[in-house]
């Protein structure tokens, strides 16, 4: 019976050992993924939004592109010019300023939701504690939708115009078809006598000096008889 016993003091500590190795893999685990900030020297912001998307609690928020805390509540606001106010948890690296932006993106296929900061300018002065950040709403998919719609409404409006005047000029084209076929008959005549009157003088240019030598005569004539 002792040697039972010692049996299962061995399988316990070994459970023991697999349990605490899995519990330190899963804080090294967290710690890389930057869910905890235990001792990471953080402040927190509230960003004013009337529309968040679909934000959830413990969603990371970046800085410049890179990831700098997380989402720490979310509530709804009462008789105030903004609807939600999302409080964030920021390393002290990420120095927000005046003029800082706040948006909310979406993060990869599978659409995960992040709050989104902009450092702001140089020179403008750093956000002072306490005073919150105005954040610029996404665009509701709803919204989209409404645009896409108008959208392809007006590119039919504009098809239906394209095709009406394409039927009107074909009319047009079909109502002044003789007078069409005339002007080109006209057309093509005249550039006939142009091309050989041209080839003409190429052969003979001396006619076109007589020719400019008769004028003179003819106009010498006129004037003194």
């Amino acid at each position: 019976m002792k040697k039972r016993t010692d049996t299962y003091s061995h399988d316990e500590i070994r459970s023991g050992l697999f349990i605490t190795l899995a519990a330190i893999a899963l804080i090294a685990l967290l710690f890389a993924a930057g869910r905890l900030q235990i001792f990471q020297e953080t402040y927190k912001v509230n960003i004013l939004f009337n529309y968040i998307s679909g934000l959830q609690t413990n969603a990371p928020v970046h800085f410049a592109g890179h990831k700098v805390g997380k989402v720490t509540k979310i509530e709804i606001l009462e008789n105030q010019s903004k609807e939600i106010s999302v409080t964030v948890s920021l390393s002290q690296k990420a120095v927000l300023r005046k003029d800082s932006k706040a948006f909310i993106e979406i993060m990869g296929f599978m659409g995960e939701k992040f709050v989104e900061l902009t450092p702001g300018s140089a020179d403008a002065p750093p956000l002072p504690a306490g005073e919150p950040l105005i954040g610029t709403d996404p665009i509701a998919f709803y919204e989209i939708l409404k645009k896409g719609t108008d959208i392809a409404d007006e590119l039919q409006k504009t098809t239906a115009s394209f095709e009406e005047l394409v039927v009107n000029l074909n009319d047009a084209l079909t109502e002044n078809r003789t007078d069409i076929q005339q002007i080109v008959q006209n057309l093509n005549s005249a550039s006939g006598n142009m091309k050989e009157m041209t080839e003409d003088l190429k052969r003979h240019p001396w006619k076109l000096v007589f020719k400019g030598k008769d004028d003179t005569q003819k106009k010498k004539r006129f004037f003194f008889f």
